[in-house]
């Protein structure tokens, strides 16, 4: 680990400084979420690869991290080509249950590309977004009943202000939800309405639909 190896390189030569602590696994240590783990490494004068193993022990190997290692300029030519396409690893969490400090794409990964990215920087026009967030996807992951509005497709709809949507997330406060979102359907039932939870969960696993 210190010296690296053919199973261990470091591909974007991060620092310390560069990855920050999400989750720790163990009460003791949530002081450290948050932080970066040469933060930890200063405080108990070690260096970072003996921080990372202690943190590791102290929490079970229940830690998560969020790597700094994207260029902002990279990544708005990259979005602007006309073959990419916007998706989102992030899982559904709630801002009045969750722990830790998940990256902000949980909550605002969609809502920044509409009020940052379409909006704001003008990287490309709304449609062209919601055809990457949508159509785009769905056609590659052969999902013959999503991605599109019409008759025989699943109703899977958000209804938003395009003048006033945004992500509210950060780093340092990820739990908050977007601005701009006035109702969510899935599978054509509503599962938000007026920025509340309606309680229904008519979700389902999707698998891909090849003929």
């Amino acid at each position: 680990m210190v010296r690296g190896t053919d199973n261990w390189p470091n591909f974007f030569k991060i620092e310390w400084d560069d990855i920050q602590i999400a989750a720790v696994g163990n009460r003791a240590n949530r002081k450290w979420v948050g932080k970066r783990v040469a933060d930890v490494a200063r405080a108990r004068k070690c260096d970072g690869v003996q921080a990372c193993i202690d943190l590791l022990i102290e929490g079970n190997g229940r830690v998560r991290m969020i790597n700094f290692i994207i260029d902002e300029r990279e990544m708005q030519r990259v979005l602007r080509h006309p073959l990419s396409m916007i998706g989102s690893d992030g899982r559904a969490v709630s801002a009045d249950t969750a722990r830790g400090m998940p990256h902000p794409r949980y909550y605002g990964c969609f809502p920044r590309v509409l009020g940052r990215y379409c909006r704001q920087l003008k990287l490309f026009p709304l449609e062209t977004a919601i055809h990457k967030m949508t159509a785009m996807p769905a056609r590659q992951l052969s999902l013959s009943d999503r991605g599109t509005l019409k008759v025989g497709q699943a109703a899977d709809v958000v209804v938003f202000n395009f003048q006033t949507i945004i992500d509210k997330a950060t780093f340092q406060a990820p739990h908050q939800y977007p601005e701009g979102i006035d109702a969510v359907f899935v599978n054509g039932q509503p599962v938000v309405l007026d920025g509340g939870h309606t309680e229904t969960h008519p979700g389902r696993i999707l698998r891909p639909q090849r003929s």
